[in-house]
């Protein structure tokens, strides 16, 4: 089950990249499409793609930076 939209994996990775800041080049393979085809034809709609993989990469951003700073306020007490 993916997200609404259609995206190649090459696109997709090269949202994650840039999403995280990521400057590294990213090496195109041939066509490989993502798209939820069968959940579509039953009705239900998902979130587009995209906007899915920026909340989703936010909260492990937000998960991460909350685990740093619980460890650096662990670290300070001794």
């Amino acid at each position: 089950m993916v997200n609404e939209g259609f995206c190649l994996w090459y696109e997709s990775t090269k949202a994650i990249f840039g999403i995280l800041g990521w400057n590294q080049l990213v090496r195109r393979p041939r066509f490989s499409a993502l798209e939820n085809k069968m959940l579509h034809n039953l009705g239900p709609r998902m979130m587009e793609w995209r906007a899915k993989l920026r909340e989703h990469l936010n909260e492990i951003k937000l998960l991460q930076t909350s685990r740093d700073q619980h460890k650096q306020t662990g670290d300070s007490n001794g």
